[in-house]
């Protein structure tokens, strides 16, 4: 099951079916062919396997949208209530596979010259590491302006060798956002799940990384506001 789990990935799927033939630097290093067959043979009734036959174009978001919506329909689907807030916290490999301390993510912004001075897989995976404190001290004073009950973080830890330095990051941001709002965490669930459940919020902030950025263009779509 462990290889079945590491060919099902939503954005990637997203953003590789139908893309334009370039050498582009973003290209990942395995075929885009092999993603969209073993993901149509393992999992024949998800989101990305629906995509795959029904897309029309690259990064095809109505299509998407709709094809979430038929999931939501057929399924008896968890979804935010009109008042809560979701954050998408992408954890794992991002925090837990890279050098740097849960104090030092927190507390420093990360500047450009710092992403160039570090090398390969970690360069990589710093440019998708989570917002520091003041990123969501600052969202933390927007959201006085909506009318929000409660917090929901949305969280996987992603590909990680161990989960210590991500359930450490996580504390410190349910300690913060929980001056304000009672928070709760949904962790690891199915990435269908947690797609649609992001998708349907009133009130989202994203994470860095590009399964976020679709989600973020699923709510603006679906008339959600960003934070």
């Amino acid at each position: 099951m462990a290889e079945a789990h590491c060919y099902y990935r939503l954005g990637d799927i997203f953003n590789y079916v139908h893309r334009p033939n370039t050498n582009h630097k973003h290209r990942r290093p395995w075929p885009t062919l092999q993603l969209i067959v073993k993901t149509l043979e393992l999992y024949e009734n998800s989101i990305g396997s629906e995509y795959i036959k029904q897309a029309h174009h690259w990064k095809d978001y109505k299509t998407l949208n709709n094809i979430m919506l038929q999931y939501i329909s057929k399924n008896d689907i968890d979804l935010p209530t009109p008042e809560e807030w979701v954050i998408h916290i992408r954890t794992g490999d991002v925090i837990d596979n890279i050098s740097t301390r849960v104090e030092d993510i927190w507390n420093n912004p990360l500047k450009l010259q710092d992403r160039w001075d570090l090398e390969g897989n970690e360069r990589e995976k710093i440019k998708r590491r989570p917002h520091h404190r003041a990123y969501y001290q600052k969202k933390l004073n927007k959201s006085k302006k909506y009318n929000i009950k409660n917090i929901t973080i949305c969280t996987n830890h992603h590909r990680a060798i161990s989960n210590e330095k991500s359930n450490l990051y996580l504390t410190k941001v349910h300690d913060l956002l929980g001056s304000r709002y009672p928070v709760t965490t949904r962790d690891n669930q199915p990435a269908d799940l947690d797609f649609v459940f992001m998708c349907n919020s009133n009130y989202f902030t994203r994470s860095r990384g590009s399964f976020s950025k679709i989600i973020e263009k699923q709510i603006l779509l679906n008339g959600g506001i960003l934070i």
